[in-house]
């Protein structure tokens, strides 16, 4: 096999059409070709290494023949833009051609091969018949332009299946990063009648709610209030609303009561950007997300500095009492002594409420990790340059 034999087998290969079903597209090109050069037999072949096969055919039961039997293989080679034998039994490559020498016995073969747009030719649009015949001009080139049309369908479809794959590529990987997202990430669809439904919820539902199924969620988004308290379902069902109404940010902070909590107590945060559609019907694109060990922080955070203000407050207005005694001339040294030791209790019970307040500070600190969201960018840009290359 020559280089650029390879070559054209490699680009014919690249199309993915062997043995694929028929395409209406395709069959109505053929069906026109048969009618304008009125012939009983119209083809589109696909020439591969050892055989032929036909996409589309008209007026013969063949799926494919071997190589040394195609009229195609010579089309194609030929160089010429329409590949007409106007009587095979005189013709050196075909005279012992079983198609001519027996059924279909052969007698009038017009292609024009297919080729792409590197020139490599995969295959031909033919019109075959069993009497001798001879095309017009018109005739010819209606052939012609019947063929550019097979051909640039052929591409085209090659260029929505790459596109497809790599939609398919592309979701996958975004998947991977929102089932890996330490909370959920949805998409919320509700209508001018308060009808809603996810249309996309990450994985980390079942994380954070086993109770909830998702194709129900998918379904009838209300499912989702059945795991909120019951104090706090008017809040959000108000905000949602607002939301709505106003195209304000989804922006709520609530309790949860799903049997799974039952030890401890859960709040959650949603947070989303509404976006109208044509339809009327608003859609939200945002996260849920457990806040439960930020609100203990915060409150950690909270009683710090309320015992900085007030239980700190005793023993510095303690110290600031007994130096205010220190500068009485009327003090006596037994005096001096005992003031000496208040002091140093009253330093000592302040040096150990201050380590056990730097000892709860490092425990909350390091136990609230936030997420990297630069890091988590930077990754999502190294997977799209490297997708696009």
């Amino acid at each position: 096999m020559t280089s650029r034999e390879k070559a054209r087998i490699e680009a014919l290969q690249k199309f993915r059409l062997l043995n694929t079903p028929p395409e209406q597209e395709l069959d109505e090109i053929t069906q026109l070709a048969s009618l304008i050069c009125d012939t009983p037999v119209s083809l589109i072949s696909l020439v591969d290494k050892d055989e032929q096969w036909f996409k589309s055919k008209v007026g013969t039961d063949l799926v494919s023949t071997p190589i040394e039997q195609s009229f195609c293989r010579h089309a194609i080679d030929s160089g010429e833009e329409v590949y007409i034998v106007h009587n095979p039994l005189n013709h050196m490559n075909f005279r012992e051609n079983k198609l001519v020498t027996s059924d279909p016995h052969i007698r009038f073969y017009a292609g024009v091969p297919l080729r792409t747009e590197d020139g490599h030719g995969i295959g031909a649009l033919c019109v075959i018949d069993k009497m001798e015949r001879i095309l017009s001009k018109k005739q010819i080139e209606g052939l012609k332009i019947l063929a550019k049309k097979a051909m640039r369908f052929i591409e085209y479809k090659r260029t929505i299946k790459h596109q497809y794959e790599k939609l398919k590529r592309i979701n996958a990987q975004i998947l991977q990063l929102t089932d890996t997202f330490p909370g959920i990430i949805f998409q919320l669809e509700m209508t001018p009648e308060g009808k809603m439904w996810f249309p996309f919820i990450s994985k980390g539902i079942t994380v954070i709610h086993p109770d909830l199924d998702i194709e129900d969620l998918h379904k009838d988004a209300m499912k989702a209030f059945e795991v909120v308290h019951l104090d706090d379902v008017p809040m959000l069902q108000a905000g949602i609303i607002k939301s709505f109404q106003e195209l304000t940010m989804m922006d709520m902070e609530y309790r949860i009561t799903a049997s799974h909590y039952q030890d401890r107590e859960t709040w959650h945060w949603v947070y989303a950007k509404p976006e109208r559609l044509e339809n009327g019907n608003v859609v939200w694109y945002g996260t849920f997300q457990d806040i439960s060990e930020k609100k203990a922080y915060v409150a950690t955070l909270e009683k710090i500095i309320f015992d900085i203000s007030h239980v700190l407050r005793k023993p510095v207005a303690n110290l600031m009492g007994l130096t205010t005694m220190v500068d009485k001339e009327s003090i006596q040294d037994d005096s001096i002594k005992a003031i000496c030791q208040h002091v140093t209790a009253t330093a000592n019970e302040l040096d150990s409420y201050i380590r056990v307040l730097n000892e709860t500070y490092s425990e909350k600190r390091d136990s609230y990790a936030p997420l990297d969201l630069g890091r988590l960018q930077d990754e999502v840009k190294y997977q799209d340059s490297h997708e696009i290359k």
